[in-house]
């Protein structure tokens, strides 16, 4: 009996090493604390210019303030703070303090004659972050787990005359860009938007919404909340957002292919998660703030069962 038991616990070793060695877990992220620095990006939007760095020597995140009046570059304000930084240019605060990245807009200053008018650009501060050089195609994976916390510390929404919700608004989001890597493919460099909606003033996002982007003529698939987090936005509260992106990136696809996008190439080894971005986009005259910490994206390589 206590023969047959050792031979038991052996072919179960052997078959978890078998399995180790078949799949291998690793971050698409570098640098997911935020500890070495960012690269400010030049506000003008349509081309990518670095202006400097903050926060660090060795930045793996870009910072993007698409059209902003204001710059992270040259901050009117900026100190060292315990476990990294702050920085308020007039109309934007940046800041990281022991892995809690803080991002502000106040588009009140960004809007120099009144609310938004359709049509008009609107400030961002965002950061980003390309990770095509490692990430497996997607039929490659097994999974890949994002997780992070986010905590709403404000958000003072005037609603002036004129004021409506499809012009004015302010949303917190991640996006993760689904791009066809493959160099042979007809449709090499297309790509989708997978959204993570944080947070909307007008609504919680509980459904799931699926919408082009007027700027890249592409499909945005963004989940609702409930596929991230079961928990309610409220004012100063961390709430966790968690999910395996893999399932939803192959969801998304199958539905930009239904609705006649991305059909160049409808096989999921082309395809791969590229990169991802983080932070505000805001058209209204809202005076926001939030803090985010926590955040991954490991990836799982699929392996071969083991066999026996």
């Amino acid at each position: 009996m206590r023969h047959f038991v050792l031979i038991s616990i052996l072919i179960m070793f052997v078959c978890t090493a078998h399995s180790e060695e078949e799949s291998k877990s690793f971050s698409l992220i570098k640098d997911p604390d935020f500890s070495q620095g960012f690269k400010i990006l030049a506000p003008k939007q349509g081309q990518k210019v670095v202006l400097g760095t903050i926060g660090g020597t060795t930045p793996q995140w870009e910072t993007a303030q698409w059209a902003s009046h204001y710059s992270l570059h040259q901050p009117k304000e900026r100190k060292t703070v315990k476990g990294g930084f702050w920085a308020f240019d007039g109309a934007k605060t940046f800041g990281l303090n022991e892995g809690v990245l803080q991002m502000g807009v106040d588009a009140g200053k960004e809007f120099l004659d009144g609310p938004r008018k359709k049509g008009q650009a609107w400030p961002h501060l965002l950061v980003e972050q390309g990770f095509a050089d490692i990430a497996p195609r997607l039929d490659e994976m097994a999974s890949v787990q994002f997780s992070v916390e986010a905590r709403l510390l404000q958000d003072k929404r005037p609603k002036p005359e004129g004021y409506t919700p499809s012009l004015h608004a302010a949303q917190f989001l991640i996006y993760f860009v689904v791009q066809n890597r493959n160099k042979a493919s007809k449709g090499f460099g297309d790509f989708l938007w997978l959204g993570v909606p944080i947070y909307d003033d007008r609504r919680e996002v509980t459904g799931h919404v699926i919408e082009g982007d007027v700027g890249h003529n592409k499909i945005i698939y963004m989940p609702g909340r409930d596929v991230y987090t079961a928990e309610s936005t409220e004012m100063g509260k961390w709430i966790r957002f968690e999910a395996d992106m893999l399932v939803l990136a192959k969801k998304a696809l199958e539905e930009s292919w239904r609705r006649e996008f991305l059909t160049d190439s409808k096989d999921f080894h082309d395809y791969a998660i590229k990169a991802m971005n983080m932070g505000w986009e805001v058209p209204g005259m809202n005076d926001v703030l939030m803090e985010v910490r926590g955040l991954t994206v490991e990836a799982l390589e699929a392996g071969e069962a083991p066999a026996g």
